[in-house]
Parts: structure tokens; sequence; C-alpha cells
């Protein structure tokens, strides 16, 4: 999917409609991938509607914590009433080997993944971690690290 194929639903939708795609155009090498309204728009029996989704995870369960990235796509939420992009990681927790999707809007994981994703550098293993905000609140406090600096 492609921003362009984005179409508005209301007029609020179609103010907010420059913004996301603005949004997306940030992160080029990360494919748009359907969100989970938008599945649910798309179904096209009741056992899809009522499929089971896969658990899925913020990244703030992972701080601290060694993981590797697969891979990331993009997707389009929902919050306070206004569309907002965030990213979902194909995650595996390295201390249980489980691999599941993780989900985070924070921008600088959004700008790594995306140049991990120019680098053809997946799969690649990292640590959630969080940063101290500055005075001004502008520093964004989750990024990801290598494993070996903690």
């Amino acid at each position: 999917m492609t921003s362009e194929e984005i179409t508005p639903a209301g007029e609020q939708a179609t103010k907010d409609l420059p913004v996301v795609r603005e949004e997306l155009a940030r992160f080029p090498a990360l494919q748009l991938e359907m969100g989970i309204g938008e599945a649910y728009d798309r179904a096209a029996d009741v056992d899809e509607l009522l499929a089971e989704l896969p658990d899925a995870e913020g990244i703030k369960e992972y701080l601290g914590r060694p993981i590797t990235v697969h891979g990331a796509s993009l997707r389009i939420g929902e919050i306070k009433g206004k569309p907002t992009v965030y990213v979902m990681l194909d995650v595996t927790d390295d201390s249980t080997g489980k691999r599941m999707p993780v989900s985070t809007g924070a921008d600088a994981v959004m700008k790594q993944v995306n140049r991990a994703a120019q680098l053809g550098a997946f799969p690649f293993e990292c640590m959630p971690y969080a940063v101290e905000l500055n005075k001004s609140g502008q520093d964004d406090p989750i990024h990801l690290g290598k494993v070996d600096r903690f």
C-alpha cells in the first residue's frame, strides 16, 4: 500500500491526510501495511472478522532486554481521534526465543529501522533503552542500542 492509496473518511480525516502522508514519506524504506481497523473493514466474512489476532506488545515491554529485529513495516493508527504513523517490528525475544510483533511510535526507533531497511541490515540484534528527556522534552526517550553497550 502506498500513501496515495490512503483515502480520507470524513472531514477530520481529510484535514489530517496531508500530515499522515508527510509522516509516511519520512520512512521510505518501510512498507505500509494494513492495520487492524482496515482488516476489519476488508473482512469478507465473519470468520475473517473474528480471526484471532497475534499477540502484540509495545516496545516498552522490551526495555533492557536483548531482541533480534527481523523486519519492520509502517502502520496507520489513531491516538485521541488523530491519525498517527507507527512501526510494527518483527521481533524475537532473545531470552525466550518467542517471535512476535512489537509496536512503537518512538521516532528514533522508527528512523533506526528505516535506515536498517535501507542498509539491508535485517535481522540485527539490539536492546531497546530509554533516555532521560532533556529540559525542553524534545528527546525521544526510546532508542535501539547495541546489546554489549549495557
